[in-house]
């Protein structure tokens, strides 16, 4: 069933003014695991990329630089096939270079993460790219996007070496809210009571691709019988898929938030650190901050006898 677009307006008009300056833009989309933000991209730029790739989830860097070259010929590369990730970066050049018209030339790599496999030399290339040919052509647009957020930010966006300081914009997609998740449903058929739209939203959360897997003929219970406890039911493994997707090294990111699991009002970071056995140390805040950037943890503060304890925050799912 074709169902509406919803949601994500301020996203929208951050797409359309890009569209409309008149410099060369390099845009990062990053947020958790089935948010979206393909399923954005690609309704916002519906058959105007100039170019587009998609990573291969844990490919070797033989698969990625297949994947790409396989898109580099669907942009009308005739050439060879390239060996690094500098050849194909320059095959990619040499091929978009005599399509660069009065309109915008959009370049798209999906689940970019995948890319850059160890030693693969991926992230420099990318930077030489941009900046020796992409950044120095007005009509170009270029669009990373990645659900591995951490590294998203970290080599991306607040990357130190070529790409430091190149992201010209940057689109954090959230899920939905209450309301979104309210109109979506119902976009979907689902025009159900508001305390079953609530009990919706507190099982799978505001992620379009869970609430896509509502069937509009079953009651919620029944639903979320099929999708977690029936036969080869649809998110069983979800769990550890998606910890997977989000984190190289997943395994203290799920003991972590196994453990705040069992604390409702949360834990500071030195009672966490006690409860699993780890010292308080940088790479324990590294890794909570890399959860609140993901929404899967959130962090707050108390106050007492009026003085707010910054240094002494609580983390809480």
């Amino acid at each position: 069933m074709e169902t509406e677009f919803v949601g994500r307006e301020a996203e929208i008009k951050r797409l359309n003014r890009i569209e409309a300056s008149r410099k060369a833009e390099f845009v990062a989309v990053y947020g958790r695991r089935r948010v979206g933000k393909t399923y954005m991209i690609q309704q916002h730029f519906e058959g105007r990329f100039a170019f587009a790739a998609s990573g291969i989830i844990d490919g070797t860097k033989e698969e990625e630089l297949f994947a790409f070259t396989t898109a580099l010929v669907k942009a009308g590369h005739t050439g060879g096939n390239p060996r690094t990730w500098l050849e194909a970066f320059e095959m990619l050049k040499e091929t978009l270079e005599p399509q660069l018209g009065a309109g915008r030339c959009v370049i798209y790599i999906d689940e970019l993460p995948c890319f850059d496999t160890p030693r693969s030399g991926f992230i420099r290339a990318l930077g030489h790219f941009w900046n020796t040919w992409a950044s120095l052509h007005r009509q170009v647009i270029l669009i990373v996007c990645g659900s591995a957020t951490s590294w998203m930010v970290e080599n991306i966006i607040n990357e130190h070496g070529g790409l430091h300081n190149r992201i010209t914009q940057s689109i954090y997609l959230r899920p939905f809210d209450l309301h979104e998740v309210e109109r979506y449903l119902a976009s979907r058929g689902m025009a159900w009571p508001r305390q079953t739209v609530l009990e919706a939203y507190m099982i799978l959360g505001g992620i379009p691709y869970y609430l896509s897997l509502l069937n509009p003929s079953e009651s919620l219970p029944q639903n979320i019988d099929r999708l977690y406890f029936g036969p080869n039911a649809e998110l069983s493994h979800e769990y550890k898929r998606l910890y997977a997707s989000l984190f190289r090294s997943p395994e203290q990111y799920i003991k972590i938030v196994e453990t705040l699991a069992k604390h409702k009002q949360g834990l500071t970071r030195s009672d966490l650190a006690r409860l699993i056995k780890v010292p308080s140390s940088g790479s324990l805040s590294h890794q909570l901050d890399n959860l609140v950037s993901c929404d899967i943890v959130r962090s707050y503060v108390t106050k007492t006898k009026g003085r707010i304890k910054s240094n002494d925050a609580y983390y809480q799912l």
